[in-house]
């Protein structure tokens, strides 16, 4: 097929349930915000990259949201285990950062989409698909896939700099509303719409 004739279309979310909860600028007790980690717990989405990480900074807080063959027992700190979707979303907005640790290529990962629609930074490691979302020092911060000790340092940035989170965060929630809100997501489908109709 010509690149020129091949469109790629992100995700937008409906953001209702997003919207309502508007990124929080006065949090308290900046210092005790977790990094939280949500996705299946599998070895591709790096679990085993992020517990060592962890292990390198014991300091930081953590929590690991999700359930598969690598959850230990779901009441062991740092593991929260399966929580519904609204709540999940409670824990990103409520974190420093979300962390993204996939060690295979992805295709748009809601969980990042997510993290920007509530003003939070996303640590991603810089595989296909996150890279693309993931603007590095401007909506969040990347580090090379599997690379613990490159993961626990940018984890280590943004819990000593809580202005530098807030501005990624900030970034990333313009970003979400540039190109991931309900009306960016059909201003581009109208216009590719627009675009076939004139070629056929």
């Amino acid at each position: 097929v010509p690149e020129g004739r091949v469109v790629v279309q992100p995700h937008f979310l409906y953001a209702d349930d997003l919207d309502a909860a508007e990124p929080d600028t006065q949090d308290s007790a900046l210092s005790t915000q977790p990094f939280v980690f949500a996705a299946r717990l599998v070895p591709e989405k790096g679990v085993a990259t992020l517990l060592k990480a962890h292990a390198a900074a014991p300091e930081l807080p953590l929590t690991i949201v999700g359930e598969g063959p690598l959850a230990p027992d779901p009441l062991q700190p740092p593991f929260a285990g399966y929580q519904p979707h609204g709540e999940t979303l409670r824990r990103i907005r409520a974190a420093r950062a979300l962390v993204f640790s996939s060690e295979w290529p992805e295709g748009c990962p809601c969980t990042i989409v997510e993290a920007m629609a509530l003003g939070r930074p996303v640590i991603a490691s810089r595989v296909p698909g996150a890279a693309e979302l993931v603007e590095d020092g401007v909506t969040g911060l990347l580090f090379e896939p599997g690379d613990a000790r490159g993961l626990a340092a940018c984890m280590k940035k943004l819990h000593e700099d809580a202005d530098l989170a807030r501005r990624l965060g900030q970034a990333g929630r313009a970003r979400y509303e540039e190109r991931h809100s309900p009306e960016a997501g059909y201003a581009r489908m109208v216009e590719v719409c627009r675009r076939v109709n004139l070629a056929v």
